[in-house]
């Protein structure tokens, strides 16, 4: 969780939340499904669970409303569904789905919900518009960087 809110942007605190997903995901995966199959019976497997529930939400909120500070969060969509689209995005149901059924990569899992702006095949909208993959696509693309603006250009 250190890693998500010392990252360096609200942008980078979502990389970095599904970058963490797509590595523990695989190693956690066979001991959630062994606990969401009792949990139902037993109370402190639920509260477990729960309480892991919580804490990405936490997590989730907290990448949110670092977004909506710098401005990054899409017009319309409040705080609470941006939280739960990214906490949504970033279930082990969701990673389930993605990579053990429709057999992603754990990198392309990792790079499309992720929206990372190192990755040459990363689609976005046009001029102003929101970013239009997955979990990045809750935020507004930054506006462009003019001739003007750039930085010791001469």
């Amino acid at each position: 969780m250190r890693k998500l809110i010392e990252a360096p942007s609200g942008i980078a605190g979502v990389e970095e939340m599904v970058a963490l997903r797509a590595r523990m995901n695989p190693r956690v995966w066979a001991v959630a499904r062994a606990l969401d199959a009792v949990r139902g019976r037993d109370p402190e497997v639920e509260r477990s669970w729960q309480d892991r529930l919580a804490s990405r939400l936490r997590g989730c909120q907290q990448i949110v409303a670092r977004l909506a500070r710098e401005g990054s969060l899409r017009p319309g969509l409040g705080e609470r569904q941006a939280a739960d689209l990214l906490w949504s995005l970033t279930s082990l149901r969701t990673w389930e789905d993605l990579v053990l059924e429709r057999r992603w990569t754990a990198e392309q899992y990792r790079a499309l919900l992720g929206d990372d702006p190192r990755r040459p095949h990363r689609r976005r909208g046009g001029p102003g518009e929101p970013w239009s993959v997955c979990a990045s696509g809750f935020t507004r693309r930054p506006p462009p960087v003019t001739q003007g603006d750039r930085r010791g250009s001469s």
